[in-house]
């Protein structure tokens, strides 16, 4: 998926099987002035991030979360014409 706005982007959808308690993501592309980061949305909402800070591009990353957890990316502050965050992701047992 190449993400070039603002916004929160589902990784997978909710019927994924309970097997999958890992997802791994990796992020190439260009980022310009966006952020962007693994989160879940809790009962209210609110977005809840995973990891410790922000994505990077060329890099990788393993996701602890359960059976029933929709991971998603959210983006912030993406420059028009600029960013082009280039997501690939899928469950590993």
């Amino acid at each position: 998926m190449i993400i070039t706005a603002d916004g929160s982007y589902k990784l997978r959808m909710n019927n994924r099987s309970n097997a999958l308690t890992r997802t791994s993501v990796y992020v190439s592309g260009e980022f310009g002035t966006a952020t962007a980061k693994i989160v879940y949305h809790d009962s209210t909402g609110l977005a809840v991030p995973l990891l410790g800070g922000d994505l990077a591009t060329g890099e990788q990353y393993l996701v602890h979360d359960g059976g029933e957890v929709v991971l998603s990316i959210l983006v912030e502050t993406a420059e028009e014409g600029v960013t082009a965050i280039d997501i690939v992701s899928f469950g590993v047992v």
